[in-house]
């Protein structure tokens, strides 16, 4: 690893919950160990919670993912009017003058904020894993080609070391494009 650019280290935002943040609807966190461990030696972890940059609070009821009217939404589990699909959008576009600076990013799975794929979503009496994050889709949107990966895939050699080149890819990439 150990590649840095201008004597820096490459920027990836990570789930705060992933560092050890206890920012989940529970008041918990789902710290990973490599994530905190040895990525946090290489890169600069820049930490972010799409749902309590909402302003959701520290507990709080948890949110899903809800087919409604062939569009997906993402609403309070036990007050579907909540609907914070906007809020979650909204957030990663306010984010976009951090974003610019990563090289990648690691989500965590499931959440309906910020899961990659297979992410519940209810239709009326069943559920599916058909699901993405509305933060994390919106993410992707706006830098469709920025190394994404979930956590539970970091535990993978093959997968890992392919998203690790691909941060140092991209950081070349963006390094070369603004010398140009």
């Amino acid at each position: 690893m150990n590649q840095k650019t201008n004597n820096e280290k490459i920027i990836i935002a990570v789930s705060s919950c992933l560092l050890g943040e206890q920012v989940r609807y529970d008041g918990d966190h789902t710290k990973h160990n490599y994530i905190t461990g040895t990525l946090a030696k290489e890169f600069t972890l820049l930490s972010i919670c799409p749902e309590t940059g909402i302003g959701l609070g520290i507990p709080r009821p948890p949110i899903h993912l809800v087919m409604q009217k062939n569009d997906i939404h993402c609403v309070q589990i036990d007050k579907p009017e909540n609907d914070v699909t906007e809020k979650l959008s909204g957030y990663a576009l306010q984010q976009q003058h951090l974003l610019n600076k990563i090289s990648g990013y690691i989500f965590k799975k499931k959440s309906p904020s910020c899961g990659l794929s297979h992410v519940k979503v209810f239709h009326d009496d069943h559920y599916r894993y058909e699901g993405r994050g509305v933060f994390a889709d919106q993410v992707i949107k706006m830098f469709p080609l920025l190394p994404v990966i979930e956590e539970d895939q970091l535990d993978h050699s093959e997968s890992r070391e392919h998203f690790i080149e691909c941060i140092y890819r991209y950081q070349q990439h963006k390094n070369e494009k603004n010398y140009s």
